[in-house]
């Protein structure tokens, strides 16, 4: 009867203790999977210094192009190095040759600064002029007069700046058609519109036919510019 009790005790505390392993995963087996490695902090700098570095593979002209001395790149690099405990470039005094890993490094993160190079150029720029899209709804009339001669002047004063043109005689909603701008002869414009007189008023004269016809028959004396 002893033995009987004992054996349900044991089976019941193996249970017990089986149950917490599932509970708590301690039957979990920890794989390489398991194990990501998060790169430590690395500031704009010291990616920039090891690019120009390994573009160059010469410490004083990546100095030169980034207008610090050659020590001052040494040590940037050294702290970069530092930073991924890994070493970067095989120094000797007359080389400087990138590592396997220096190598896989520069090719992933070089395009990456370039692009980073080109946006801050691009924000830099249009600072200093304007840029952007500029949607044009004009009637073929107006753009003869008033666009098409001053078309070339204001792109060379304005390369950043990308004109569409839209023409029709048609005095639509052109906020809703999503145009920036619409021009056209006259007054014709919404009530809900703002306008700005773009060229002096054009000025039309009628003959009636029967001067007209005078005129052909006799005419005056002619003028050359």
């Amino acid at each position: 009867m002893k033995n009987s009790c004992d054996t349900r005790s044991i089976g019941a505390g193996d249970n017990d203790v089986n149950s917490q392993k599932r509970r708590y995963g301690m039957n979990r087996k920890l794989t390489i999977k398991d194990v990501v490695a998060v790169p430590p902090p690395m500031h704009l700098p010291g990616l920039l210094t090891f690019e120009a570095a390994a573009r160059h593979l010469n410490f004083a002209r990546a100095a030169a192009e980034l207008g610090v001395t050659p020590t001052a790149v040494s040590r940037t690099i050294k702290t970069v190095e530092a930073q991924l405990n890994v070493r970067l470039f095989n120094r000797t005094t007359r080389s400087v040759n990138l590592t396997e890993a220096g190598s896989s490094l520069n090719s992933k993160i070089a395009p990456a600064l370039a692009l980073i190079k080109d946006s801050l150029s691009e924000a830099l720029l249009a600072n200093d002029q304007p840029s952007g899209t500029v949607r044009i709804n004009s009637s073929y009339v107006a753009y003869r007069m008033l666009i098409e001669p001053h078309m070339d002047a204001f792109l060379a004063k304005f390369p950043l700046i990308h004109v569409e043109i839209s023409l029709d005689n048609v005095l639509g909603d052109i906020v809703n058609a999503g145009f920036d701008v619409g021009i056209r002869m006259g007054k014709k414009v919404q009530n809900d519109m703002v306008a700005m007189q773009l060229g002096p008023a054009q000025k039309e004269s009628w003959w009636p036919p029967r001067t007209i016809s005078r005129a052909a028959r006799n005419p005056g004396p002619s003028m050359t510019c």
